[in-house]
């Protein structure tokens, strides 16, 4: 509260103290289509906006910047759009008992940011949206370079054998849930991951 005092929230687009995203910028972000082929073992996949503009401005601070209070409205903002523009898949989610699992990150980057950017978003979204959540279902086991810094051949190749599955039984159906999807590499690596039986969805912010 005192730091809004101090430090009012501008908008990402427009820069117009007040909050993050003001009306005006909202209308301006573009809502991506559900893909409907993604790769094997994934049966859906949804990034909700296009990674650029003040979407990817907003995940850069949160991401690199350690702007963690951000997951507040950033996670109201995501609700609203599954809400509203996607309100048959929610329901299929909720209906079918989907569990939303975050992508975890290595406990060295983890420990070095303080905190993990999936999960913060993840835990927000499913409690408003009344999904399960289990960030126990996956552990990172190797650590690897950020995809950002590496070209994007290398990003393919980086994520591979980087998870393992904890002593958990994993649910069923699963929406692996990331913050950015590009080559798709992690969430791939995450799914395969995974027994074949599960049916598994990516959920990303942007993409």
């Amino acid at each position: 509260m005192l730091l809004d005092l101090l430090f009012p929230p501008r908008c990402y687009g427009c820069h117009h103290p007040g909050s993050y995203f003001c009306s005006s910028c909202l209308k301006k972000l573009t809502i991506r289509s559900l893909d409907p082929f993604p790769p094997p073992p994934l049966v859906g996949r949804l990034s909700l906006f296009k990674y650029d503009g003040s979407i990817r401005r907003c995940l850069v601070d949160f991401k690199y910047k350690f702007v963690s209070h951000l997951s507040l409205d950033l996670s109201d903002l995501i609700c609203h759009q599954l809400i509203t523009r996607f309100p048959n898949l929610l329901s299929f989610w909720q209906d079918n008992q989907f569990c939303l699992v975050p992508v975890p990150l290595h406990p060295y980057r983890q420990n070095w940011r303080g905190f993990n950017q999936s999960y913060l978003l993840g835990q927000l979204i499913a409690t408003t949206l009344g999904l399960h959540f289990n960030p126990q279902v996956l552990t990172r086991s190797r650590f690897n370079p950020p995809q950002t810094k590496l070209p994007p051949r290398q990003r393919i190749k980086n994520p591979q054998n980087v998870f393992q599955l904890t002593r958990h039984s994993p649910p069923p159906n699963i929406i692996l849930f990331d913050d950015v999807y590009t080559t798709g590499a992690t969430i791939r690596s995450a799914a395969c991951t995974l027994p074949k039986t599960s049916q598994i969805w990516a959920f990303t912010v942007a993409g």
